[in-house]
């Protein structure tokens, strides 16, 4: 009942969040844990590890869309000049 209603949120099928999930928690992103007072319920968490990689994910997600307006050259000439910036600023 909660992946139907949980999938019904993200607009998609109960057995597609399984999936999901399962696969997440194969890879130790995340963990089930059963409700203490309704054990239908499983609560899920991130591991060490799927906090991690939170800032990966969400800045890699920010720099597409930052950099999608962005010429080819132009990200060329920032890229070389936060290079010297960097080297300047290392001295």
């Amino acid at each position: 009942m909660v992946q139907s209603q949980l999938g019904h949120k993200m607009g998609s099928e109960a057995s597609t969040v399984s999936n999901m999930l399962r696969r997440l928690e194969q890879n130790h992103i995340i963990y089930r844990k059963q409700d203490k007072s309704d054990h239908r319920i499983s609560n899920v968490y991130l591991t060490e590890k799927g906090i991690q990689l939170q800032g990966p994910i969400i800045w890699k997600e920010h720099r597409q869309k930052m950099l999608s307006g962005i010429l080819p050259e132009e990200l060329l000439l920032m890229r070389r000049i936060t290079k010297a910036y960097g080297r300047e600023f290392n001295k």
